[in-house]
């Protein structure tokens, strides 16, 4: 599953299809990517409330893309909602940003 976050246009899409075409027209250089995996997954969360990864106007802090590999599907979708409650905290926009399913 796939999880595209945007910060200035505040909403997160959740893309269980991982060939959906819309995908690649996020794509830009640099694009910053986490892939969660069952293995890192407390680490990603630490990131995530440590603030490691930041969210401001400029192209390279403005969106991300997050590859999820978790053990189920319901487990990914939970994991979008937790790490929008964390970024919420931190970044107001994203605190009851949409969450669109679009795949």
């Amino acid at each position: 599953m796939k999880v595209y976050i945007n910060y200035p246009d505040s909403h997160l899409t959740i893309h269980q299809n991982p060939n959906c075409p819309e995908i690649q027209k996020h794509q830009k250089t640099n694009q910053r990517l986490i892939n969660v995996t069952s293995q890192n997954l407390i680490s990603i969360l630490m990131d995530f409330i440590n603030k490691t990864h930041k969210f401001s106007s400029t192209a390279s802090e403005n969106d991300m893309w997050l590859e999820l590999n978790l053990n189920s599907s319901q487990h990914n979708i939970g994991l979008v909602f937790t790490l929008q409650a964390i970024l919420g905290q931190f970044y107001q926009p994203l605190s009851n940003a949409p969450v669109i399913f679009h795949c």
